[in-house]
């Protein structure tokens, strides 16, 4: 066995271990790895195993995008239905994958082993993909997928072979299938990609449109059969539900009123306008289609306040408290993103803590990495932009800006995770230019054909 992939299997292991012991409370109560969106990625599971349905009991569901709930299912039968320890090592490994795929793409790119190592240690500590590892959402599988694209991606650009992107386009599918937000991923890939074909634009439209139907194609026959149920042309259902959230929390900047009281004020004009008109409301499709117009509306007499949303320091900070509440030291629920939305992260980080500081020092050092990986990334991205190296800043642009804004003004740290694998990249390359340049050497010949 080549020696990378040694290497990649004992830093699968080593990231199954640290997550393992991180979630040790959660073996002996999972409810800790809950969160409200856990329900609904485990009921189409239990449905598939109890009905053979993909639905919430015997009725079919579009709610959520299936791939992470059907990995979940093989599992789910070994915990007798339940979820529980299988379950939760299943959330464990599939998000660990992300690690030795990290380390893979630096390797790819060129960077020196133990550059390599560190920057994939950085994933691998940082507190959101600990966090998120264990949990019942489809986060951390969100976060292997994305590091798959770019695994793929790098050796799309590396070795200029055309079935890389092939490969990528089919990951970006598969990241549509786990997180709907993957929907648009395509445009920053097709905007790489004939970056690359740029001296032969013809052959780049013809393989551009060929990824594009590769990438379409993974997903399309789940937005028919949601047709076909009634769900109208749809990946999921949940968007009506992001909506809601991104409506109330733009009313919630410029009003200053929770945003609770907004979407709760949503759900009740949606069921008077239902109730009124059962006729023209009777399908599923119907409702949806109302609410994203009405809420959409909303969007739209606020453009300042929902643009003002798109670069939220909340989303760059360590998921401190959902690592926290894993371990059962602390509790969400207490309001502190009105905190965070209207009087900004440190007033919101004052109020989650309540005074209880040492929470916030006991995960010090893990936040730590974080900052250390921000500021090698930083290093290693204007490093290359000024030795005209442009992969890797042709890379992190579009997609880190995609990521950033694609998830609107609602903002988590989670939301952050499928940035880390680039962050994690660049961070390698900056800390081994920081390396050459204290000895005072230029970068090898090899590394300067690879970056």
């Amino acid at each position: 066995m080549k020696r990378e992939y040694k290497i990649a299997l004992i830093l699968f292991g080593l990231a199954c271990l640290f997550r393992v012991l991180l979630a040790i409370p959660g073996f002996q109560d999972p409810e800790l790895l809950m969160r409200p969106d856990s329900a609904t990625y485990l009921a189409p599971a239990q449905a598939m195993l109890e009905h053979g349905v993909y639905g919430h009991g015997s009725e079919p569901t579009a709610l959520r995008v299936p791939l992470y709930s059907t990995l979940l299912l093989p599992w789910l039968r070994l915990d007798g239905g339940n979820a529980g320890i299988f379950c939760i090592l299943a959330n464990i490994i599939l998000s660990s994958l992300a690690v030795p795929v990290i380390w893979l793409a630096c390797r790819e790119l060129g960077i020196r082993e133990k550059f390599a190592i560190c920057g994939t240690l950085i994933f691998l500590l940082t507190p959101t993909p600990l966090a998120l590892a264990p949990m019942f959402l489809s986060d951390g599988l969100f976060g292997t997928v994305a590091a798959l694209e770019l695994l793929f991606l790098v050796c799309f650009l590396q070795r200029k072979q055309s079935r890389w992107l092939f490969f990528a386009a089919a990951a970006g599918g598969l990241g549509v299938l786990t997180r709907p937000l993957n929907l648009l991923w395509i445009v920053p890939c097709l905007i790489v990609a004939m970056f690359q074909y740029r001296k032969d634009w013809r052959n780049g439209l013809k393989h551009c449109g060929i990824a594009l139907v590769i990438f379409a194609a993974v997903f399309t026959p789940w937005i028919l059969r949601n047709h076909a149920r009634g769900f109208g042309w749809r990946i999921d259902t949940v968007s009506a539900d992001s909506l809601k959230h991104n409506a109330a929390v733009v009313e919630s900047r410029v009003t200053g009123l929770p945003a609770q009281h907004y979407r709760d004020a949503y759900d009740q004009h949606f069921q008077t306008v239902f109730s009124a008109e059962p006729e023209k409301y009777k399908t599923e499709d119907s409702k949806l289609t109302y609410q994203e117009e009405y809420l959409s509306s909303i969007l739209k007499k606020h453009p300042g306040a929902y643009l003002k949303g798109f670069f939220h320091p909340v989303n760059y900070v360590p998921d401190v408290p959902s690592f926290l509440e894993n371990l059962g030291l602390s509790r969400s629920g207490g309001g502190t993103w009105d905190v965070i939305v209207n009087h900004g992260i440190f007033a919101g980080t004052k109020h989650y803590f309540g005074g209880k500081y040492w929470l916030l020092f006991m995960v010090l050092p893990l936040c730590l990495v974080l900052a250390a990986g921000y500021f090698l990334a930083i290093f290693g991205f204007f490093s290359m932009l000024q030795k005209k190296k442009w992969i890797l800043p042709l890379l992190f642009l579009p997609f880190g800006f995609y990521y950033m804004v694609v998830t609107g003004p609602v903002a988590y740290p989670r939301f952050s995770l499928p940035i880390l694998p680039y962050l994690s990249l660049l961070a390698a390359i900056g800390l081994q230019l920081i390396r050459e340049r204290r000895k005072g050497g230029e970068l090898t010949n090899t590394s300067e054909r690879n970056f």
